[in-house]
């Protein structure tokens, strides 16, 4: 099953699932591994992004019903270094490492853990 049809899936299940209380699905996409390659350099310089994670991130940017979090651990200079270059490729991301969107409630505590589509897609 390729990315986009594990993506598509999701978003069916979505609407089709009672999940209408959140109006967008969201998805914690990692930086380091996924979506560029681990360096470890604490300074961003501009790097090779594979072209099907960017076809993949480009398409969920442009859907009003989807939220892209980045999640990573780097320092705040090098997020925004990323982030402006994504934005560049036209990749846009709503928040960095959290979901103030969804917050918890009496069943669920989202202070340590954020909201999000946490399953493996395309395994």
């Amino acid at each position: 099953m390729s990315i986009s049809s594990a993506i598509s899936r999701a978003f069916v299940k979505k609407s089709n699932g009672g999940w209408e209380k959140y109006p967008r699905m969201y998805w914690a996409i990692d930086l380091h591994g996924v979506i560029l390659d681990s360096t470890y350099k604490t300074d961003f310089d501009e790097q090779i992004i594979d072209p099907a994670c960017a076809r993949v991130l480009q398409k969920l940017s442009q859907k009003n019903n989807a939220c892209l979090i980045i999640f990573t651990a780097s320092n705040e200079e090098y997020i925004n270094n990323v982030l402006q270059w994504l934005s560049k490729l036209d990749i846009h991301f709503d928040f960095v490492n959290g979901n103030p969107e969804v917050t918890g409630n009496e069943w669920c505590n989202t202070s340590e853990k954020f909201y999000c589509e946490w399953k493996p897609i395309g395994l």
